[in-house]
């Protein structure tokens, strides 16, 4: 799973206390598998077309969660790079 977070420059701390936060609370989300659906009947002609759409529903869904989560790794190894650069030029001025 991924989440997208907005860099705080003025408190690099929040930020990633909310990164902890958002990734905590995602462990508490049901899969759309998991939610039941009272109209998961097959019998009738549309079920289907129902349950493939259904289907398409999750795949997307799980798509968009993968796009996230990449999402985040990336601005979390960007965050980690400009801190590591910010220690180059410091440690470079001295």
């Amino acid at each position: 799973m991924s989440f997208v977070l907005l860099k705080d420059d003025e408190d690099p701390k929040a930020t990633m206390q909310e990164a902890f936060a958002m990734i905590d609370a995602s462990d508490e989300v049901p899969i759309l598998s998991d939610i039941p659906n009272e109209k998961h009947s097959l019998s009738d002609s549309g079920g289907l077309k129902r349950s493939r759409q259904e289907q398409n529903r999750e795949r997307d869904f799980r798509r968009r969660q993968r796009q996230k989560e990449e999402r985040l790794q990336l601005q979390m190894q960007a965050q980690r790079l400009e801190m590591y650069l910010s220690q180059l030029r410091e440690s470079g001025g001295s």
